[in-house]
Protein backbone atom coordinates (compact mmCIF):
# COMPACT_ATOMS: atom_id res chain seq x y z
CA UNK A 1 0.00 0.00 0.00
CA UNK A 2 1.21 3.62 -0.48
CA UNK A 3 3.21 5.09 2.40
CA UNK A 4 2.48 8.72 1.63
CA UNK A 5 5.83 9.33 0.00
CA UNK A 6 6.01 9.44 -3.81
CA UNK A 7 6.61 6.02 -5.40
CA UNK A 8 7.01 4.29 -2.03
CA UNK A 9 4.95 1.27 -1.04
CA UNK A 10 4.99 -1.14 1.86
CA UNK A 11 3.88 -4.77 1.88
CA UNK A 12 1.08 -5.65 4.27
CA UNK A 13 -0.72 -8.86 5.06
CA UNK A 14 -4.50 -8.72 4.79
CA UNK A 15 -7.42 -11.09 4.63
CA UNK A 16 -11.11 -10.64 3.84
CA UNK A 17 -13.54 -10.53 6.73
CA UNK A 18 -16.48 -11.10 4.36
CA UNK A 19 -16.02 -12.59 0.91
CA UNK A 20 -17.14 -15.28 -1.51
CA UNK A 21 -14.87 -17.54 -3.54
CA UNK A 22 -14.89 -20.74 -5.57
CA UNK A 23 -12.85 -23.69 -4.34
CA UNK A 24 -12.82 -27.47 -4.24
CA UNK A 25 -12.91 -27.26 -0.44
CA UNK A 26 -13.19 -24.44 2.11
CA UNK A 27 -10.00 -22.55 2.91
CA UNK A 28 -11.19 -22.34 6.52
CA UNK A 29 -13.44 -24.80 8.36
CA UNK A 30 -15.90 -21.98 9.07
CA UNK A 31 -16.32 -20.99 5.40
CA UNK A 32 -19.69 -22.33 4.30
CA UNK A 33 -21.82 -23.01 1.28
CA UNK A 34 -25.39 -24.08 0.71
CA UNK A 35 -26.83 -26.04 -2.18
CA UNK A 36 -29.13 -23.12 -3.04
CA UNK A 37 -26.43 -20.44 -3.04
CA UNK A 38 -23.95 -22.52 -5.02
CA UNK A 39 -26.61 -23.38 -7.60
CA UNK A 40 -27.69 -19.76 -8.14
CA UNK A 41 -24.12 -18.46 -8.37
CA UNK A 42 -22.86 -21.21 -10.65
CA UNK A 43 -25.79 -22.17 -12.84
CA UNK A 44 -28.66 -19.70 -12.67
CA UNK A 45 -27.49 -16.14 -12.00
CA UNK A 46 -30.03 -14.68 -14.40
CA UNK A 47 -30.55 -10.96 -15.08
CA UNK A 48 -32.37 -9.51 -12.11
CA UNK A 49 -31.13 -12.16 -9.68
CA UNK A 50 -27.77 -10.66 -8.67
CA UNK A 51 -29.19 -8.02 -6.32
CA UNK A 52 -31.54 -10.51 -4.63
CA UNK A 53 -28.71 -13.03 -4.28
CA UNK A 54 -26.45 -10.40 -2.69
CA UNK A 55 -29.22 -9.37 -0.28
CA UNK A 56 -29.70 -13.03 0.69
CA UNK A 57 -25.98 -13.33 1.50
CA UNK A 58 -26.17 -10.18 3.61
CA UNK A 59 -29.07 -11.65 5.56
CA UNK A 60 -27.00 -14.75 6.31
CA UNK A 61 -24.17 -12.59 7.61
CA UNK A 62 -26.69 -10.66 9.74
CA UNK A 63 -28.03 -13.90 11.21
CA UNK A 64 -24.48 -14.96 12.05
CA UNK A 65 -23.82 -11.63 13.77
CA UNK A 66 -27.01 -11.86 15.82
CA UNK A 67 -26.13 -15.36 17.03
CA UNK A 68 -22.66 -14.10 17.99
CA UNK A 69 -24.19 -11.12 19.82
CA UNK A 70 -26.37 -13.46 21.87
CA UNK A 71 -23.23 -15.27 23.05
CA UNK A 72 -21.49 -11.95 23.71
CA UNK A 73 -24.44 -10.61 25.70
CA UNK A 74 -24.64 -13.81 27.75
CA UNK A 75 -20.94 -13.64 28.65
CA UNK A 76 -21.15 -9.97 29.64
CA UNK A 77 -21.70 -8.65 33.16
CA UNK A 78 -24.39 -6.21 32.04
CA UNK A 79 -27.77 -5.89 33.69
CA UNK A 80 -30.87 -6.58 31.64
CA UNK A 81 -29.32 -9.28 29.48
CA UNK A 82 -32.69 -10.93 28.90
CA UNK A 83 -34.07 -7.74 27.34
CA UNK A 84 -31.00 -7.38 25.13
CA UNK A 85 -31.40 -10.99 24.02
CA UNK A 86 -35.07 -10.34 23.19
CA UNK A 87 -34.09 -7.65 20.67
CA UNK A 88 -31.83 -10.14 18.88
CA UNK A 89 -34.55 -12.79 18.81
CA UNK A 90 -36.91 -10.27 17.21
CA UNK A 91 -34.24 -9.35 14.65
CA UNK A 92 -33.48 -12.99 13.78
CA UNK A 93 -37.17 -13.69 13.15
CA UNK A 94 -37.49 -10.60 10.97
CA UNK A 95 -34.41 -11.56 8.94
CA UNK A 96 -35.71 -15.11 8.38
CA UNK A 97 -39.03 -13.61 7.27
CA UNK A 98 -37.10 -11.42 4.82
CA UNK A 99 -35.15 -14.41 3.51
CA UNK A 100 -38.36 -16.23 2.59
CA UNK A 101 -39.39 -13.25 0.49
CA UNK A 102 -35.96 -13.04 -1.15
CA UNK A 103 -36.24 -16.75 -1.91
CA UNK A 104 -39.64 -16.12 -3.49
CA UNK A 105 -38.27 -13.28 -5.63
CA UNK A 106 -35.50 -15.57 -6.87
CA UNK A 107 -37.99 -18.37 -7.56
CA UNK A 108 -40.22 -15.98 -9.50
CA UNK A 109 -37.25 -14.97 -11.65
CA UNK A 110 -36.27 -18.60 -12.28
CA UNK A 111 -39.87 -19.55 -13.06
CA UNK A 112 -40.21 -16.68 -15.52
CA UNK A 113 -37.20 -17.99 -17.46
CA UNK A 114 -38.86 -21.43 -17.57
CA UNK A 115 -42.11 -19.91 -18.88
CA UNK A 116 -40.31 -17.98 -21.62
CA UNK A 117 -38.30 -21.02 -22.70
CA UNK A 118 -41.37 -23.28 -22.68
CA UNK A 119 -44.37 -21.31 -24.00
CA UNK A 120 -46.34 -24.56 -24.26
CA UNK A 121 -46.47 -24.72 -20.46
CA UNK A 122 -49.75 -23.40 -19.12
CA UNK A 123 -48.02 -21.59 -16.29
CA UNK A 124 -48.66 -18.26 -14.64
CA UNK A 125 -46.13 -15.77 -13.31
CA UNK A 126 -45.43 -16.28 -9.62
CA UNK A 127 -46.21 -13.78 -6.88
CA UNK A 128 -43.35 -11.70 -5.52
CA UNK A 129 -43.92 -12.53 -1.85
CA UNK A 130 -43.87 -15.95 -0.22
CA UNK A 131 -47.06 -15.20 1.70
CA UNK A 132 -48.99 -14.36 -1.47
CA UNK A 133 -47.83 -17.63 -3.03
CA UNK A 134 -48.11 -20.12 -0.20
CA UNK A 135 -51.01 -18.77 1.84
CA UNK A 136 -54.66 -17.95 1.47
CA UNK A 137 -55.34 -15.62 4.36
CA UNK A 138 -53.80 -17.31 7.38
CA UNK A 139 -54.01 -20.82 5.95
CA UNK A 140 -51.47 -22.69 3.86
CA UNK A 141 -52.54 -23.54 0.32
CA UNK A 142 -52.46 -27.19 -0.65
CA UNK A 143 -49.97 -28.46 -3.20
CA UNK A 144 -52.85 -29.39 -5.49
CA UNK A 145 -54.28 -25.86 -5.41
CA UNK A 146 -50.88 -24.30 -6.11
CA UNK A 147 -50.20 -26.63 -9.03
CA UNK A 148 -53.61 -25.90 -10.53
CA UNK A 149 -53.46 -22.13 -9.98
CA UNK A 150 -49.94 -21.44 -11.20
CA UNK A 151 -49.19 -24.46 -13.38
CA UNK A 152 -46.33 -25.43 -11.09
CA UNK A 153 -44.51 -28.74 -11.27
CA UNK A 154 -45.95 -31.03 -8.59
CA UNK A 155 -42.64 -31.15 -6.73
CA UNK A 156 -42.39 -27.35 -6.59
CA UNK A 157 -45.99 -27.03 -5.41
CA UNK A 158 -45.25 -29.60 -2.71
CA UNK A 159 -42.33 -27.45 -1.51
CA UNK A 160 -44.65 -24.51 -0.88
CA UNK A 161 -47.05 -26.72 1.06
CA UNK A 162 -44.19 -28.29 3.02
CA UNK A 163 -42.54 -25.04 4.14
CA UNK A 164 -45.61 -22.85 4.62
CA UNK A 165 -46.07 -23.98 8.28
CA UNK A 166 -42.61 -22.72 9.29
CA UNK A 167 -43.19 -19.49 7.39
CA UNK A 168 -46.50 -19.06 9.22
CA UNK A 169 -44.79 -19.48 12.61
CA UNK A 170 -42.18 -16.87 11.70
CA UNK A 171 -44.65 -14.45 10.15
CA UNK A 172 -47.15 -14.65 12.99
CA UNK A 173 -44.56 -14.04 15.67
CA UNK A 174 -42.93 -11.25 13.69
CA UNK A 175 -46.29 -9.57 12.96
CA UNK A 176 -47.35 -9.89 16.60
CA UNK A 177 -44.19 -8.06 17.61
CA UNK A 178 -44.18 -5.35 14.96
CA UNK A 179 -47.87 -4.72 14.29
CA UNK A 180 -49.75 -5.91 17.37
CA UNK A 181 -47.48 -4.86 20.19
CA UNK A 182 -46.87 -8.35 21.55
CA UNK A 183 -43.78 -8.96 23.65
CA UNK A 184 -41.16 -11.53 22.78
CA UNK A 185 -41.68 -12.99 26.23
CA UNK A 186 -39.36 -13.58 29.14
CA UNK A 187 -35.90 -14.81 28.25
CA UNK A 188 -33.98 -16.23 31.19
CA UNK A 189 -30.24 -16.25 31.74
CA UNK A 190 -28.85 -19.74 32.38
CA UNK A 191 -25.36 -20.93 33.18
CA UNK A 192 -24.60 -21.98 29.59
CA UNK A 193 -26.83 -19.65 27.59
CA UNK A 194 -30.25 -18.07 27.38
CA UNK A 195 -33.34 -20.11 28.20
CA UNK A 196 -36.99 -19.87 27.17
CA UNK A 197 -40.16 -21.61 28.40
CA UNK A 198 -41.38 -24.59 26.43
CA UNK A 199 -44.60 -22.65 25.68
CA UNK A 200 -42.71 -19.68 24.20
CA UNK A 201 -44.26 -17.75 21.32
CA UNK A 202 -43.95 -19.50 17.95
CA UNK A 203 -42.25 -22.53 19.50
CA UNK A 204 -45.33 -23.64 21.44
CA UNK A 205 -46.26 -27.31 20.97
CA UNK A 206 -43.18 -28.02 18.83
CA UNK A 207 -40.72 -30.85 19.48
CA UNK A 208 -37.45 -28.97 19.84
CA UNK A 209 -35.67 -29.93 23.02
CA UNK A 210 -34.33 -33.21 24.32
CA UNK A 211 -35.57 -34.29 27.73
CA UNK A 212 -32.04 -34.17 29.15
CA UNK A 213 -31.59 -30.47 28.38
CA UNK A 214 -34.92 -29.30 29.86
CA UNK A 215 -34.74 -27.84 33.35
CA UNK A 216 -37.29 -28.89 36.00
CA UNK A 217 -39.15 -25.59 35.47
CA UNK A 218 -39.67 -26.39 31.76
CA UNK A 219 -36.99 -24.03 30.45
CA UNK A 220 -34.95 -25.03 27.39
CA UNK A 221 -32.02 -23.54 25.43
CA UNK A 222 -32.99 -20.58 23.25
CA UNK A 223 -30.28 -21.34 20.68
CA UNK A 224 -31.87 -24.70 19.86
CA UNK A 225 -35.10 -23.02 18.75
CA UNK A 226 -33.33 -20.27 16.79
CA UNK A 227 -31.07 -22.81 15.09
CA UNK A 228 -34.06 -24.80 13.87
CA UNK A 229 -35.75 -21.70 12.44
CA UNK A 230 -32.57 -20.71 10.59
CA UNK A 231 -31.98 -24.29 9.43
CA UNK A 232 -35.53 -24.59 8.11
CA UNK A 233 -35.22 -21.28 6.27
CA UNK A 234 -32.10 -22.54 4.48
CA UNK A 235 -33.65 -25.96 4.03
CA UNK A 236 -36.59 -24.41 2.19
CA UNK A 237 -34.19 -22.76 -0.26
CA UNK A 238 -32.43 -26.04 -0.99
CA UNK A 239 -35.71 -27.93 -1.29
CA UNK A 240 -37.01 -25.64 -4.03
CA UNK A 241 -33.78 -25.94 -6.02
CA UNK A 242 -33.90 -29.74 -5.84
CA UNK A 243 -37.51 -29.65 -7.05
CA UNK A 244 -36.72 -27.36 -9.99
CA UNK A 245 -33.71 -29.42 -11.03
CA UNK A 246 -35.84 -32.55 -11.17
CA UNK A 247 -37.63 -30.98 -14.17
CA UNK A 248 -35.26 -28.42 -15.70
CA UNK A 249 -31.81 -29.03 -17.15
CA UNK A 250 -29.69 -26.04 -16.18
CA UNK A 251 -26.26 -25.16 -17.64
CA UNK A 252 -23.20 -26.85 -16.14
CA UNK A 253 -21.43 -25.13 -13.24
CA UNK A 254 -19.55 -21.95 -14.01
CA UNK A 255 -16.52 -23.35 -12.15
CA UNK A 256 -16.53 -27.16 -12.51
CA UNK A 257 -15.56 -29.31 -9.53
CA UNK A 258 -15.73 -26.32 -7.18
CA UNK A 259 -18.33 -24.73 -4.95
CA UNK A 260 -19.12 -21.20 -3.86
CA UNK A 261 -17.93 -20.61 -0.29
CA UNK A 262 -18.78 -17.64 1.90
CA UNK A 263 -16.54 -16.21 4.59
CA UNK A 264 -17.82 -14.05 7.42
CA UNK A 265 -16.65 -12.90 10.82
CA UNK A 266 -19.29 -14.95 12.64
CA UNK A 267 -19.69 -18.04 10.46
CA UNK A 268 -18.67 -20.30 13.33
CA UNK A 269 -21.80 -19.37 15.29
CA UNK A 270 -24.04 -19.88 12.26
CA UNK A 271 -22.58 -23.29 11.44
CA UNK A 272 -22.86 -24.42 15.05
CA UNK A 273 -26.55 -23.48 15.10
CA UNK A 274 -27.30 -25.20 11.79
CA UNK A 275 -25.42 -28.37 12.72
CA UNK A 276 -27.16 -28.57 16.09
CA UNK A 277 -30.48 -28.23 14.26
CA UNK A 278 -29.51 -30.98 11.82
CA UNK A 279 -28.74 -33.29 14.75
CA UNK A 280 -32.15 -32.56 16.26
CA UNK A 281 -33.88 -33.27 12.95
CA UNK A 282 -31.98 -36.56 12.72
CA UNK A 283 -33.36 -37.35 16.19
CA UNK A 284 -36.90 -36.78 14.90
CA UNK A 285 -37.27 -33.25 16.23
CA UNK A 286 -37.88 -30.06 14.29
CA UNK A 287 -40.45 -27.60 12.99
CA UNK A 288 -41.74 -29.49 9.93
CA UNK A 289 -41.84 -33.01 8.53
CA UNK A 290 -38.53 -33.53 6.69
CA UNK A 291 -38.49 -33.89 2.93
CA UNK A 292 -37.97 -37.58 2.04
CA UNK A 293 -34.22 -38.29 1.73
CA UNK A 294 -33.45 -34.59 2.22
CA UNK A 295 -29.72 -33.86 1.91
CA UNK A 296 -27.91 -31.72 4.49
CA UNK A 297 -27.88 -27.96 3.98
CA UNK A 298 -24.63 -28.10 2.01
CA UNK A 299 -25.54 -31.20 -0.04
CA UNK A 300 -25.17 -31.55 -3.78
CA UNK A 301 -27.88 -31.07 -6.39
CA UNK A 302 -28.11 -33.15 -9.53
CA UNK A 303 -30.36 -33.02 -12.59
Amino acid sequence: MPTGSPNEFVEIYGWPSEASYYAAEPERPSDFTTLHMDFIAQRALLPGLAHKFSAFQDDLYNLSASLAKLDLIHRSSLEGKGRMAATEVEHILQVCRSMFDLLQEMLACLWESIRKANPQLKARALKSSFADMALKGDDARSAEELAATFGLFDEVAACYARHAPVFLHIRKFRDDLVHRGRRVGTIFVGDDGFLIPREFGPFKDLRIWRDAEMLPNELGPLNAALGLIIHNTLWACNDFIIALCSHVEYPPPLVPNMQLYCRGDFNTELLAAVRDAQDRITDGRGLITPRPNAPPIDGDVEN
